[in-house]
């Protein structure tokens, strides 16, 4: 399913633009963005078959395939990521497939775990990534907030990929 034809063009920019926000607080909470963060971003985007989200791998392979031009005009619009996510999620709470919606939501949290996690020491070559930063901590829940996640489900997300 083309979930792109779905909403207006301005409407699908907003959404293509929730990874990047999410990307863009969580690597800088640190005050450092390293390449670390960078690189779980590309990953997540190489691996948008992954999730359960078919909004999700549609709005990820976007930015795949078309990078460079959602970067620019990603970096011209002067929403910050708290007005982006707001807007993200009325024009989401309007979508009539809200199973997707939820999925979608999740996907975009998990990301931020994923970011976070990949500035943190790693122990040996199995391990998963430790000791996420206070301001990350913090700077998840934001996200977690503002893309009206329940407590149960941040808990389950979280449980699941300590």
């Amino acid at each position: 399913m083309l979930y792109e034809n779905n909403f207006s063009a301005q409407d699908w920019s907003v959404l293509c633009y929730v990874p990047l926000w999410v990307f863009q607080e969580v690597a800088k909470a640190d005050g450092t963005v390293s390449i670390r963060e960078r690189n779980s971003l590309l990953n997540e985007i190489n691996l948008n078959e992954a999730y359960k989200s078919g909004l999700a791998k549609e709005i990820l392979a976007v930015l795949m395939h078309n990078w460079s031009t959602v970067i620019e005009k990603f970096n011209s619009q002067p929403k910050t990521y708290q007005q982006g996510l707001t807007k993200a999620c009325e024009i989401l709470n309007n979508f009539s497939d809200q199973k997707e919606v939820a999925l979608f939501k999740t996907s975009m949290f998990i990301i931020g775990i994923k970011i976070a996690k990949a500035s943190g020491e790693r122990v040996n070559l199995f391990d998963d990534w430790r000791n996420i930063d206070e301001l990350e901590k913090e700077t998840l829940r934001e996200i977690a907030n503002l893309l009206e996640l329940d407590s149960n489900t941040v808990r389950r997300i979280l449980e699941g990929h300590d």
